[in-house]
């Protein structure tokens, strides 16, 4: 087993401290959905990497300036490979529900 030095320790936990620093970046615009019994609900201005839930959406409108990941499964899991919607777009490949969506 390799042993670190420690001036090694002290950059990696350097290096982790500004990390850790650097502020949640936001996504600017809308992310619009409605679920299968039709209730309309809106993420305003969603973070970067920060995983939302979007139970049994179907009709997704990405008016962000980020690129939303559709997941099928909850908590940003997949079961498959979810779905890709750019900035501007809406999802109409028609696969859904899915349960959570991640911005990035």
């Amino acid at each position: 087993m390799r042993m670190r030095s420690g001036i090694q320790v002290v950059l990696d936990a350097a290096l982790f401290a500004m990390i850790a620093a650097v502020p949640a970046h936001a996504a600017t615009g809308t992310y619009e959905y409605m679920d299968i019994r039709h209730n309309n609900s809106v993420v305003t201005d969603p973070i970067t990497g920060q995983c939302y839930s979007t139970p049994d959406s179907a009709d997704e409108h990405n008016n962000t300036d980020m690129t939303a990941h559709l997941f099928y499964g909850p908590e940003c899991t997949d079961r498959g490979d979810g779905v890709i919607v750019p900035p501007g777009w809406s999802d109409t490949s028609g696969s859904g529900p899915f349960q959570s969506v991640l911005f990035y």
